[in-house]
């Protein structure tokens, strides 16, 4: 787990809390952008608590980054208050959930289950959990998924590694509540996701 908090009152907390939760659980610590960059290309953080107000650079910035080149982190964002637009539009942008900075460790523990089940966690707002959401890059493969592809393909049409793909797969089966690639391009149409899927310059190969 990484802490990304630039407030080092509430990021020792918040870090303190997650060991007392599980004593194999390692957990890292950031002040800033930099770092957590830093410390989420070198580790494989699975959870990260980011706090959007970070210093060197826009928050947002940094979480389109994570969720494109570590697809298998799951993002909370942690906030002051759940009335923070930017906590709206992060959450459009994949975030996973929203926590209070000054969490309980009850409600730390509320959160993180159902991370674990590939839902969404949002202690501010629960109305949040009715509709999944996707990333960009998960939209992308969604698509492609429903042009027949294999993962393989997908990769080199997206210029990313095979076992990048099935992270990504793996990411939006879970969102979705699906149990196969069939399985989620139903729900994604239920969802009405199909819709506003991004077109992509090239043919599709495999196209139905």
């Amino acid at each position: 787990m990484l802490v990304a908090c630039a407030i080092p009152e509430y990021r020792g907390r918040l870090a303190s809390l997650a060991k007392d939760l599980s004593f194999s659980l390692v957990v890292t610590e950031a002040r800033d952008v930099r770092e957590a960059s830093r410390s989420c290309l070198d580790k494989t953080a699975d959870v990260i608590l980011l706090d959007l107000r970070l210093t060197f650079a826009d928050g947002l910035t940094l979480l389109h980054a994570l969720l494109d080149k570590t697809p298998w982190a799951r993002v909370v964002l942690l906030a002051s208050s759940s009335k923070d637009i930017s906590l709206r539009v992060a959450l459009r942008a994949g975030a996973r959930g929203v926590l209070h900075r000054n969490a309980t460790l009850e409600e730390l523990a509320r959160c993180l289950q159902p991370l674990r089940d590939g839902r969404i966690c949002n202690e501010h707002e629960p109305e949040a959990q009715r509709k999944p959401v996707l990333t960009k890059r998960e939209l992308e493969i969604l698509r492609l998924i429903d042009s027949r592809l294999k993962n393989k393909d997908i990769g080199e049409r997206l210029s990313i590694t095979e076992g990048t793909v099935k992270i990504h797969v793996h990411a939006i089966l879970a969102k979705l509540g699906a149990n196969s690639r069939k399985d989620a391009i139903s729900k994604a149409r239920d969802y009405g996701f199909m819709a506003a899927l991004p077109i992509l310059g090239n043919p599709i190969h495999g196209t139905r």
